[in-house]
């Protein structure tokens, strides 16, 4: 058998062995009869040798004297230190004279009635268990005295008694001869017995007098020593242990306590002990300011003719009289008085004379009146609109084209760095700014994000290194004011991706031409990101083929990318027209807004020979999309805040169809909350009106939304022209990106977000007609298939959704089908 095979064995309990008895030791043998007539010899010479003082049994000696090879020597004194003599039990007699010698221990003895009667312990429970609550009666009260060691004061070791008082330090002396030569210079002039109880100057005196006496704490030991009696001739009642007898009336106290009446009266001083009073604290420095050397022992009379008031304030003190004004009330009457005989003198038809008169009674209240009748007009109050023709308006001025367009692409494509790159090379970002992201970047170690960070302004977005929410900025060319939409390339933050390419009018599409990214990219955001923008509605895309540098501007590379990307982006739903393709580098800024160079030595010949845009020049060659001017209002809040306190709640939004200008009135949907526009930002600046297309700030008034009556995602609209319907359901036509089947999901319409579920499946529509049905009631819905579904929202839960509103349906993290409502 190997050594695994026997390691392996699983041996129970029952398989071991339990009875050690059954088995000897190795070498161990059982005593022959030769054996055993030693150990009967040894165990008598052993036990002749302890004698009796030693208890040990004959099995104990033999097994000592096994253990010792019969040796007798040894095994006695083995056994002797091994055990200690039995301790011998005291006779009657000796007890009875060990008892006489205690007694007569003490010097005297104890006589039959100063012996104390031994009761069994009892406790506080049942020694108190008779009596009733805050009513323990004088007799079981008592107070417990416990000797010194030492006798106080003095030396150890000296006298206590009062024929040999304690021998006083040095210092203790002087410091008592000092205080006799103080009291003996005091004595004449101060008198406590003659001084009046108004004079507040000799409580005073009395005060420090008292207080120089007790800062000396030797004399006051001493003479605490001086007035306490000998410890040998002190008596000490004893404590009785004993359970009193129940009260007769306790019966009665109980039933009286139950039924409410008055409790009985509590002790007063005199029906308590002596001990009580004896063992009182002295008075303090303020008792003995109050009320001089008199006996504290009955306080009861002494405060009953006791002032207050005549000592603290003397014997002229008056009594205050609530009932009449108080001295401020007097001069705030006055200070009402001369305003109001200024405002008199300044009347036509009053008289120089007319001032010097006294006021009369009802000039307050007239005052008073006055001051009512005026009125401040509230902030809350809503703004007159001006009713202004705001299309005409537009007609008529010419503004530069406002345009916003959302940069998606799959992560660390460089979204954020060319963004950045380019805000710092159209001058929207300061030299100052830059330098400060500069050397943070450097700091901490990510210098190549220095341009990232002037849109990832968070401080986790920049630990990170990933573009988590929708981040905004601004920058202007001669003829557009663009808006910018960082959109996150990460797949946890798609919902954010959306909200930002709801509000966008054009996309540029980021791509990494570094071998292997673009292949990783295919695989992830990049494409889902083209698919959702062109759900969402986004026509015009223009594609950024960054981090040429790496790739040494290869033309076979940046035409391979262009090639599968025309094709994947004509399936799904891009013209080809409306594809631009911008080979660039944003670390270096190449191509971003100045022009490659035109020299035939450098590696981009291929492109500048063909005059190629930069991205700035295609963004400005897009031409924006019309809006719907005269389309009822639509406005999804992308953000709500406070502004100022001046305008305590603030939103703001795009406005998707309609007009705005101060003073109308709005309604915020699904939550119904209606309010007034108190006034209106645009492009950071007060205007009077907006268009559909412009990026808006506006500062509510009369609506409290501490129940969140206006959040993220809700929408705007006027109530009396057409406004959004909430619904609990609706059908729409989708394309469906993954198996799409009966299923819960999440839509998604910008930032609003709404849980409901795929209810049923109706049909599979043709792909070009979109009305033409090819399959009814299909079971499952295949990705790249058109199909119209119906949605219901869950929990009886309402949206504002309109006919031709975009949709997202999500679930799991990933994206199943977009399209329009019907």
């Amino acid at each position: 058998m190997s050594h695994r095979r026997v390691k392996a064995i699983d041996f129970d309990d029952e398989d071991l062995y339990e009875e050690e008895d059954d088995f000897d030791e190795p070498g161990e043998q059982s005593p022959s009869a030769e054996d055993k007539k030693h150990l009967r010899l040894g165990t008598i010479q052993v036990s002749e040798q302890l004698g009796t003082d030693f208890d040990t049994s004959d099995q104990e000696i033999q097994e000592a004297l096994w253990y010792y090879y019969y040796d007798v020597g040894k095994t006695v004194s083995y056994i002797k230190n091994k055990r200690k003599p039995a301790p011998s039990k005291p006779t009657d007699k000796a007890k009875t004279s060990s008892t006489s010698a205690t007694q007569n221990a003490a010097g005297f003895p104890l006589s039959a009635s100063d012996q104390i009667e031994r009761h069994p312990p009892i406790s506080a429970k049942d020694f108190f268990s008779d009596c009733p609550w805050f009513g323990i009666p004088a007799c079981r009260k008592a107070e417990i005295r416990i000797e010194p060691l030492y006798p106080r004061l003095g030396l150890l070791g000296g006298s206590p008694s009062n024929a040999n008082p304690p021998k006083m330090s040095k210092l203790a002396a002087l410091a008592a001869k000092r205080r006799e030569e103080k009291e003996r210079s005091q004595k004449g002039s101060t008198n406590a017995e003659n001084q009046k109880p108004g004079d507040l100057s000799s409580s005073l005196q009395r005060l420090r007098l008292h207080k120089a006496s007790t800062q000396d704490p030797v004399a006051k030991r001493q003479k605490i020593a001086e007035s306490q009696p000998a410890s040998g001739n002190r008596q000490t009642q004893p404590i009785s242990l004993e359970k009193p007898a129940a009260s007769p009336n306790r019966a009665q106290t109980d039933t009286s306590l139950r039924n409410g009446s008055e409790r009985p009266r509590k002790n007063s001083l005199d029906d308590l002990p002596p001990a009580f009073i004896a063992g009182s604290t002295d008075p303090s420095e303020v008792a003995y300011t109050l009320f001089g050397d008199t006996n504290m022992t009955q306080p009861a009379s002494t405060l009953a003719s006791f002032n207050t008031q005549q000592v603290l304030y003397g014997s002229d003190a008056k009594v205050f009289d609530f009932t009449e004004p108080s001295p401020d009330d007097k001069v705030l009457n006055a200070q009402k008085g001369s305003i109001i005989s200024k405002s008199s003198t300044n009347k036509k038809d009053s008289s120089k004379s007319s001032s010097k008169q006294p006021r009369p009674a009802g000039a307050t209240s007239q005052a008073t009146n006055a001051l009512r009748e005026l009125s401040i007009q509230s902030s809350d109050e809503p703004v007159k609109t001006k009713n202004i023709d705001v299309i005409e308006e537009y007609k008529k001025q010419k503004r530069k084209n406002a345009v916003n367009f959302v940069v998606v692409g799959h992560v660390d494509s460089g979204k954020s760095t060319i963004m950045g790159r380019l805000l710092h090379d159209t001058g929207a970002i300061d030299k100052r700014a830059m330098d400060a992201y500069r050397r943070e970047a450097d700091r901490t170690g990510k210098s190549s994000f220095a341009f990232a960070w002037i849109l990832d302004q968070g401080s986790e977005e920049r630990e990170r290194g990933v573009t988590m929410d929708i981040s905004t900025n601004n920058f202007s060319t001669t003829k557009t004011d663009f808006t910018i939409l960082d959109a996150p390339g990460h797949r946890d933050f798609v919902p954010n991706m959306i909200a930002g390419a709801a509000q966008a009018d054009l996309a540029v599409l980021v791509i990494d031409a570094t071998t292997g990214e673009f292949e990783s990219g295919m695989k992830g955001q990049t494409r889902e990101h083209a698919l959702l923008v062109r759900s969402i509605g986004v026509q015009k895309i223009i594609i950024a083929v960054n981090k040429m540098d790496t790739t040494n501007w290869s033309q076979p590379r940046f035409q391979e990318v262009q090639q599968q990307m025309t094709g994947f982006l004509a399936t799904a739903g891009f013209q080809p027209k409306n594809l631009t393709f911008i080979p660039c580098s944003g670390l270096t800024g190449a191509n971003i807004l100045t022009p490659l160079a035109t020299s035939p030595e450098v590696a981009w010949t291929w492109y500048t020979s063909t005059n190629g845009p930069t991205l700035v020049s295609a963004l400005d060659a897009t031409s924006p999309r019309t809006h719907a001017l005269e389309q009822p209002l639509r406005l999804t809040i992308t953000d709500v805040f406070s502004s100022s306190p001046q305008n305590p709640l603030s939103l703001a939004g795009r406005i998707d169809s309609g007009t705005l200008q101060p003073g109308t009135s709005i309604l915020i949907q699904p939550s119904g909350a209606t309010t007034h526009i108190k006034s209106l930002d645009l492009n950071s600046a007060p205007a009077d009106w907006a268009v559909a297309g412009d990026n808006v700030v506006l500062n509510l008034t009369s609506i409290d939304n501490s129940a969140n009556l206006v959040r993220d995602g809700y929408v705007v609209c006027d109530p009396d022209a057409s406004p959004i319907q909430n619904i609990a359901a609706f059908k729409a036509k989708v394309l469906a990106f993954e198996h799409l089947t009966p299923m819960f999901v999440t839509v998604h319409r910008g930032r609003q977000t709404a849980e409901a579920k795929v209810s049923k499946l109706i049909a599979t529509l043709q792909k070009r007609s979109m009305d033409e049905v090819l399959r009814r009631k299909p079971k499952l819905v295949k990705p790249g298939e058109w199909a119209r579904v119906e949605v219901e929202f869950l929990g009886g839960e309402k949206q504002p959704l309109d006919p031709g509103a975009r949709v997202v349906l999500r679930s799991g993290g990933d994206t199943v089908a977009a399209g329009l409502v019907e």
